[in-house]
């Protein structure tokens, strides 16, 4: 978690969160949250005033992207393991609480009002993202035409790809644990970015 939060507002966000995931954001109103938190729909309105301040603060406190910025500062760090910990950070959040990873995919792939917030709170990710595309790209280490196709094909991959649950019943060998699909999904990104692979228009 991100942010250092008193405990009725926990409790309106643990409550938030699995509304939101199960019915989504229209679908659910104040009163079902504050019923489900166990508090006063009051208290609602003293801690967040709107709905949408409620979202807000789920994404700042339980998806915390600026975990995936350069920790080094203006340390240059090397492409290939910049993906990798930007894979790794997104692969982490989606096996450790899927329902804040449900939230951000209804709002990244339904068009809404609130396209702007959502927008705002993963500008750290798309930055640090494209940063590391652009530095491999520069040193031969990454080889692609379109840096908004590449962007946008990674992000899916790794972030808005349907939940992994769903393939479950199939017959897999390996546990799907977060080195395993870390390693899984960087090798298979890493080998489409790679200098080796010739490009066929």
């Amino acid at each position: 978690m991100g942010q250092a939060i008193d405990e009725v507002s926990m409790k309106i966000l643990f409550a938030a969160k699995k509304l939101f995931a199960r019915k989504g954001f229209y679908d659910t109103t104040i009163r079902d949250i504050c019923r489900e938190a166990g508090v006063h729909v009051m208290m609602h309105s003293y801690n967040f005033r709107r709905k949408e301040n409620v979202l807000i603060a789920l994404f700042q406190v339980f998806l915390p992207l600026t975990n995936i910025v350069n920790s080094n500062g203006d340390t240059p760090v090397d492409p290939v393991e910049g993906l990798k910990r930007i894979i790794r950070e997104i692969v982490t959040v989606r096996m450790t609480d899927p329902e804040i990873i449900l939230i951000l995919q209804h709002e990244i792939t339904l068009p809404s009002p609130r396209d702007e917030i959502v927008q705002y709170l993963v500008k750290p990710l798309w930055i640090e993202l494209k940063k590391v595309l652009i530095e491999g790209k520069s040193m031969g280490l990454f080889r692609f035409d379109s840096l908004d196709i590449t962007m946008t094909f990674i992000i899916s991959s790794v972030l808005l790809s349907r939940q992994w649950e769903f393939f479950e019943k199939a017959n897999h060998d390996s546990e799907l644990t977060i080195d395993f699909v870390t390693e899984g999904m960087s090798s298979l990104i890493l080998s489409a970015l790679s200098p080796q692979v010739e490009i066929v228009s």
